[in-house]
């Protein structure tokens, strides 16, 4: 890791919830390393056919995850359920970097608590890319 950077700890402290549908987290300036972002999302069915979708969002990479209607475990209306989904991220920035979890749903009614997000470290390999190239022999 390069001279300054560092791979902190991002703990609740750093985080907030912004309403029912999103909560951020901010990752300090100078931060080089791989984390895990981590978020549950809770509903209660309003009707049949409920559908639940979180967007994970860290700069400009997001990555996203639905729950669809299953017909083999259907989403019985009035209950609750809590929907989680997770992505890695390798972040380096040199200035202060949000990492947002936006909760959706259809056919549901959010839990006013909003998204629980986690942004947890994982060791740090040091290698970010690799492009194979061919090389034509002379």
């Amino acid at each position: 890791m390069a001279a300054g950077y560092s791979e902190p700890d991002i703990t609740p402290g750093f985080c907030h919830n912004k309403d029912a549908s999103q909560t951020e987290c901010t990752i300090p300036g100078m931060t080089a390393g791989r984390y895990i972002v981590a978020v549950g999302g809770t509903s209660t069915a309003s009707s049949d056919a409920a559908v639940q979708q979180i967007v994970i969002i860290a700069g400009d990479q997001t990555c996203t995850s639905t729950r669809a209607p299953d017909p083999k475990t259907p989403w019985a209306v009035g209950t609750k359920r809590t929907f989680y989904s997770a992505c890695v991220f390798t972040i380096i920035t040199d200035t202060p970097l949000t990492v947002a979890a936006v909760y959706k749903d259809v056919n549901a009614t959010k839990d006013p608590k909003g998204p629980v997000l986690s942004v947890s470290r994982q060791p740090w390999v040091g290698v970010i890319a690799a492009t194979p190239l061919n090389v034509r022999q002379q």
